[in-house]
C-alpha cells in the first residue's frame, strides 16, 4: 500500500490521537486529516459536518481535495444512524470513498478519502483502516458540536462546572477555556497564571473528575 505505513499499529495509534486532539485544536481536524494523507499515501482527505436541518456545512476541514467535492457529496449522500456506517465508494480516474453519518446532536457527518494518483480502487487493508477511524471521527465530531453549541449559546458554565463537579472558581475557569478549544498556554495568557499553575489545576480537575488525560476531561464535561 503505497508505503506500506498504515500497516503500523504506531501510525494508528496517532492518527487516533491526532483525531481526539483535533476537537480542542484551534486548527481542528486539519493535522489529523494532513497525517492521514501521509500515512495511506492518498489523494486527499476530507471532514465535513452540518446541521440536519439545514442546507448549509457548519465546518468543513480538506487536505488536498476540492471544497466543490465536499459540497457535492455532503449534498448528495443519505445520511444513516451512526450504528453499522457503511462506506460508500464513488469509482472514477481515483476512487473515493465517503462515509456519512448521523451524529448528536442532529448533525450530519461526512468522512472522505480519495486514493492516491495512478490507483484506481483502495485495497482491503486500506479500507480497513479508514473503517477503524470511521468511529473515532464520528465520535470526535458529536463531542466538536456540543463544545460549539455550548460555546454559541454563552451557557453561564462556571457556575454549572463548579456544581457538577466541585471545581474551584480556578478549575471552572479553565474547563471553560478548555471546552472553548484552548491550549494550556493560551489559558496561562489569558489567565496571567504560568503554565505550571494551569497544569497543576489541571492535575486537580483529573482527580475529581476519576480522568487521566486532557482529551478525557474535556470529552466528559461536553456530555454534562
Amino acid at each position: 500500500m503505497g508505503r506500506s505505513r498504515c500497516s503500523s499499529g504506531n501510525d494508528l495509534s496517532e492518527l487516533i490521537g491526532l483525531i481526539y486532539e483535533s476537537i480542542s485544536s484551534d486548527a481542528g481536524f486539519q493535522p489529523f486529516l494532513d497525517a492521514l494523507v501521509q500515512v495511506l499515501d492518498c489523494r486527499g482527505a476530507f471532514i465535513a459536518m452540518k446541521p440536519m436541518e439545514e442546507p448549509v456545512l457548519a465546518a468543513s476541514w480538506v487536505s488536498n481535495i476540492s471544497m466543490s467535492v465536499v459540497g457535492y457529496y455532503s449534498d448528495t449522500l443519505n445520511v444513516s444512524g451512526s450504528e453499522g456506517t457503511q462506506l460508500q465508494t464513488s469509482p472514477g480516474v481515483s476512487e473515493i470513498v465517503v462515509a456519512a453519518s448521523e451524529v448528536e446532536p442532529r448533525h450530519a457527518c461526512f468522512f472522505g478519502v480519495q486514493c492516491r494518483r495512478g490507483q484506481e480502487s483502495f485495497q482491503s487493508r486500506e479500507l480497513a483502516v479508514i473503517e477503524v477511524l470511521l468511529s473515532h471521527v464520528e465520535r470526535a465530531v458529536a463531542i466538536h458540536v456540543k463544545l460549539s453549541e455550548h460555546v454559541s449559546r454563552g451557557e453561564n458554565g462556571l457556575k454549572r462546572l463548579t456544581e457538577k463537579f466541585g471545581f474551584t472558581s480556578a478549575e471552572a475557569q479553565i474547563a471553560s477555556q478548555l471546552m472553548a478549544g484552548k491550549s494550556l498556554s493560551d489559558i496561562a495568557s489569558m489567565s496571567r497564571r504560568s503554565r505550571e499553575t494551569v497544569k497543576y489545576h489541571l492535575r486537580n480537575m483529573f482527580r475529581k473528575t476519576d480522568t487521566c488525560r486532557q482529551v478525557e476531561l474535556v470529552s466528559l464535561l461536553a456530555r454534562h
